[in-house]
Protein backbone atom coordinates (compact mmCIF):
# COMPACT_ATOMS: atom_id res chain seq x y z
CA UNK A 1 0.00 0.00 0.00
CA UNK A 2 3.10 2.61 0.23
CA UNK A 3 4.88 1.82 -2.38
CA UNK A 4 1.10 2.34 -4.39
CA UNK A 5 0.56 5.83 -2.69
CA UNK A 6 4.32 6.91 -3.39
CA UNK A 7 4.15 5.35 -7.03
CA UNK A 8 0.61 8.02 -7.14
CA UNK A 9 2.74 10.69 -5.08
CA UNK A 10 5.49 10.64 -7.58
CA UNK A 11 3.26 10.18 -11.04
CA UNK A 12 1.53 13.34 -9.57
CA UNK A 13 4.84 15.14 -9.49
CA UNK A 14 6.33 13.78 -12.52
CA UNK A 15 2.88 14.82 -14.29
CA UNK A 16 2.68 18.54 -12.80
CA UNK A 17 6.46 18.49 -13.71
CA UNK A 18 6.11 17.86 -17.27
CA UNK A 19 2.86 19.99 -17.46
CA UNK A 20 4.99 22.93 -16.49
CA UNK A 21 7.77 22.15 -19.12
CA UNK A 22 5.25 23.35 -21.53
CA UNK A 23 6.82 26.14 -23.97
CA UNK A 24 5.92 29.43 -23.14
CA UNK A 25 6.34 33.44 -23.27
CA UNK A 26 10.21 34.11 -22.47
CA UNK A 27 10.67 34.66 -18.71
CA UNK A 28 7.68 32.77 -17.68
CA UNK A 29 5.14 35.47 -18.06
CA UNK A 30 1.79 34.52 -17.05
CA UNK A 31 -0.65 33.95 -20.12
CA UNK A 32 1.35 31.13 -22.22
CA UNK A 33 1.47 27.27 -22.02
CA UNK A 34 -2.29 26.22 -20.80
CA UNK A 35 -5.57 27.40 -19.93
CA UNK A 36 -6.68 29.33 -17.39
CA UNK A 37 -7.12 27.02 -14.08
CA UNK A 38 -4.02 24.89 -15.18
CA UNK A 39 -0.69 23.96 -13.85
CA UNK A 40 1.43 26.42 -15.69
CA UNK A 41 5.19 26.61 -15.84
CA UNK A 42 6.12 27.74 -12.47
CA UNK A 43 5.01 25.14 -10.21
CA UNK A 44 7.02 22.35 -13.18
CA UNK A 45 9.87 24.69 -12.58
CA UNK A 46 9.45 24.64 -8.91
CA UNK A 47 9.28 21.00 -9.07
CA UNK A 48 12.15 20.35 -11.18
CA UNK A 49 14.39 22.16 -8.83
CA UNK A 50 13.24 20.50 -5.68
CA UNK A 51 14.01 17.45 -7.28
CA UNK A 52 17.85 18.72 -8.19
CA UNK A 53 17.92 19.90 -4.67
CA UNK A 54 17.08 16.52 -3.22
CA UNK A 55 19.32 14.71 -5.33
CA UNK A 56 22.37 17.27 -4.06
CA UNK A 57 21.69 16.13 -0.81
CA UNK A 58 21.87 12.60 -1.41
CA UNK A 59 26.12 12.56 -1.54
CA UNK A 60 26.45 10.76 -4.91
CA UNK A 61 29.79 10.33 -7.00
CA UNK A 62 30.43 12.73 -9.67
CA UNK A 63 29.68 9.22 -11.99
CA UNK A 64 26.24 8.79 -9.34
CA UNK A 65 25.43 12.12 -10.56
CA UNK A 66 26.31 12.41 -14.02
CA UNK A 67 24.13 9.31 -14.41
CA UNK A 68 21.24 10.65 -12.66
CA UNK A 69 20.96 14.16 -14.66
CA UNK A 70 21.58 12.36 -17.67
CA UNK A 71 18.56 9.82 -16.63
CA UNK A 72 16.24 13.07 -15.60
CA UNK A 73 17.17 14.22 -19.03
CA UNK A 74 15.76 11.26 -20.73
CA UNK A 75 12.89 11.36 -18.44
CA UNK A 76 12.19 14.61 -18.84
CA UNK A 77 12.05 13.85 -22.79
CA UNK A 78 9.61 11.25 -22.69
CA UNK A 79 7.07 13.13 -20.32
CA UNK A 80 7.82 16.10 -23.12
CA UNK A 81 7.01 13.78 -25.76
CA UNK A 82 3.91 12.90 -24.24
CA UNK A 83 2.60 16.08 -23.20
CA UNK A 84 3.00 16.93 -26.61
CA UNK A 85 1.13 13.64 -27.83
CA UNK A 86 -2.08 13.90 -25.55
CA UNK A 87 -1.86 18.01 -26.74
CA UNK A 88 -2.70 16.61 -30.46
CA UNK A 89 -4.38 13.97 -29.52
CA UNK A 90 -6.89 16.33 -27.20
CA UNK A 91 -6.40 19.84 -27.98
CA UNK A 92 -8.70 21.18 -25.58
CA UNK A 93 -7.31 18.72 -22.96
CA UNK A 94 -10.33 17.65 -21.80
CA UNK A 95 -8.99 13.55 -20.64
CA UNK A 96 -5.86 13.76 -19.01
CA UNK A 97 -6.28 10.82 -17.33
CA UNK A 98 -5.66 8.76 -20.50
CA UNK A 99 -2.56 9.12 -20.28
CA UNK A 100 -2.09 8.52 -16.90
CA UNK A 101 -1.05 5.12 -17.45
CA UNK A 102 1.82 5.98 -19.67
CA UNK A 103 3.08 8.30 -16.79
CA UNK A 104 2.59 5.94 -14.46
CA UNK A 105 5.32 3.61 -16.41
CA UNK A 106 7.48 6.33 -17.35
CA UNK A 107 7.92 7.06 -13.14
CA UNK A 108 8.40 2.93 -12.89
CA UNK A 109 10.83 2.75 -15.23
CA UNK A 110 12.37 6.26 -13.94
CA UNK A 111 12.24 5.08 -10.23
CA UNK A 112 14.26 1.76 -11.03
CA UNK A 113 17.15 3.36 -13.14
CA UNK A 114 17.43 5.66 -10.31
CA UNK A 115 17.36 2.94 -7.71
CA UNK A 116 19.96 0.82 -9.59
CA UNK A 117 22.34 3.84 -10.29
CA UNK A 118 22.48 5.97 -6.27
CA UNK A 119 21.21 1.97 -4.42
CA UNK A 120 18.47 0.89 -2.41
CA UNK A 121 19.81 3.09 0.98
CA UNK A 122 20.24 6.47 -1.05
CA UNK A 123 16.37 6.02 -2.94
CA UNK A 124 15.17 5.31 0.35
CA UNK A 125 16.41 8.95 1.08
CA UNK A 126 15.45 9.90 -1.93
CA UNK A 127 11.81 9.22 -1.29
CA UNK A 128 12.17 10.68 2.36
CA UNK A 129 13.31 13.84 0.99
CA UNK A 130 10.85 14.12 -2.06
CA UNK A 131 8.02 13.66 0.31
CA UNK A 132 9.22 15.86 3.24
CA UNK A 133 9.59 18.77 0.14
CA UNK A 134 6.00 17.65 -1.32
CA UNK A 135 4.66 18.51 1.46
CA UNK A 136 6.42 22.04 2.03
CA UNK A 137 4.94 22.74 -1.25
CA UNK A 138 1.25 21.39 -0.24
CA UNK A 139 1.35 23.54 3.09
CA UNK A 140 2.60 26.63 1.17
CA UNK A 141 -0.14 26.51 -1.45
CA UNK A 142 -2.52 26.30 1.69
CA UNK A 143 -1.11 29.13 3.18
CA UNK A 144 -1.61 31.20 0.17
CA UNK A 145 -4.98 30.38 -0.25
CA UNK A 146 -5.21 27.30 -2.30
CA UNK A 147 -4.66 27.37 -6.11
CA UNK A 148 -6.65 29.38 -8.43
CA UNK A 149 -9.84 28.33 -9.18
CA UNK A 150 -10.28 26.06 -6.18
CA UNK A 151 -12.09 28.29 -4.50
CA UNK A 152 -9.21 28.54 -1.89
CA UNK A 153 -7.94 26.88 0.79
CA UNK A 154 -9.07 25.41 4.20
CA UNK A 155 -7.08 28.57 6.28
Amino acid sequence: MRHKAFLIAATALLATAAFGQAAGPKGGAPGGGFAAGQRGKGQGQAMGNVEKGVIAKLGLTKAQNDKVTDLMKRRNDKLKAMVEKMRKENPKNANRQAFRGEFQKVTIWYEGELKTIIGTEKFKKYEALVKAERQKMAQNRAAAGGAKGKGGGKG
